[in-house]
């Protein structure tokens, strides 16, 4: 509980003081976003955008379906630890948390700290949803890109001067994602840290408290969600990091296919090796001084855990 609670108070921190700075990169990748022709290819931009749509919110149910039995395991804990008489352990003046002495105001505590870890989880959740997706539209502006790129000749038909024009509109929209990558991750490289130090301690400890409380089923399973939604959160954060990794190398790709030496002037054979180039170099999602978040740093990680794991339980025995 306090390394959630010292979670939650960090990116309230950080929704707080980088408020503006995230307004101004949603409004930049708002317009990216939106930035579409009709033509060849539509059709696949609009299910590729749909498709991102489902999937935020489908991810938006999977965590909320996973915080409520968490909030409910956490709120009953009074009910089946018989040491524990309120969901965290407070004191306070007179031993008014005490049900014995003070039966009202220990209702009140109860109720009291039942709202506010409901609101936080449910807050937190929406939160990581939101910043989850600011990557995830990113990603899916590169794909928006990339199929732009091969419909190119499709949609110019021949027309040298529209041609020129929709090259040198697709190169400014891939430099604006690639500027809007490094100011997210000037924005989110404080948080991404705390996070993998969260996520880190939570594994390791949720693991150790599981198999130490393995005589007690009950503890056991609390301990067991804390892992398994850890893991859930490092997981997600890391396969988003490698999908806008992937459709960022996919640009170069789609570029290298829209490339026509028989077509086009000088001018827009540049552009298009312009993108080709800047595509050589995947986007990441960074947290310096610690490894980019994508799937193999994740079992990196795990391994780590297990590392931990080990040592904790050697002291145990």
């Amino acid at each position: 509980p306090h390394f959630q609670a010292f979670f939650i108070l960090f990116r309230m921190v950080f929704f707080v003081l980088r408020a503006d700075q995230m307004d101004e990169v949603v409004e930049a990748l708002e317009k990216c976003y939106r930035c579409e022709r009709k033509g060849p290819g539509w059709k696949d931009v609009r299910a590729t955008k749909r498709w991102n749509f489902l999937a935020y919110v489908i991810l938006a149910i999977i965590w909320l379906t996973a915080v409520i039995p968490f909030i409910l395991i956490t709120i009953s804990t009074p009910f089946w630890i018989a040491s524990q008489t309120l969901p965290f352990h407070v004191a306070y003046p007179f031993q008014l948390q005490d049900p014995t002495k003070h039966p009202i105001t220990h209702s009140i505590i109860f109720a009291s700290q039942a709202i506010t870890v409901g609101y936080l989880m449910s807050w937190l959740v929406f939160a990581e949803a939101l910043c989850m997706f600011i990557f995830i539209d990113l990603a899916c502006t590169l794909t928006v890109l990339s199929i732009e790129l091969r419909n190119l000749h499709e949609f110019c038909d021949g027309d040298e001067v529209l041609l020129a024009r929709e090259v040198k509109r697709l190169t400014r929209a891939h430099q604006q994602i690639i500027l809007i990558s490094e100011r997210l991750n000037d924005i989110f490289n404080g948080p991404l840290i705390i996070q993998l130090m969260v996520n880190f301690v939570q594994i390791s400890l949720s693991v150790f408290e599981t198999l130490a409380f393995r005589d007690n089923p009950k503890v056991a399973i609390a301990y067991l969600m804390v892992m398994i939604m850890a893991l859930g959160h490092l997981s997600c954060w890391s396969k988003i990091g490698d999908i806008l990794s992937e459709e960022s190398l996919d640009v170069s790709v789609a570029a290298y296919e829209a490339y026509n030496p028989s077509l086009g002037s000088r001018s827009i054979h540049r552009h298009l090796g312009f993108i080709m180039q800047r595509a050589q170099e995947p986007l990441i999602m960074r947290a310096r001084p610690f490894a980019n978040f994508n799937l193999r740093n994740y079992m990196a990680v795990l391994k780590q855990c297990y590392t931990i794991l080990t040592l904790l339980m050697q002291t145990l025995e």
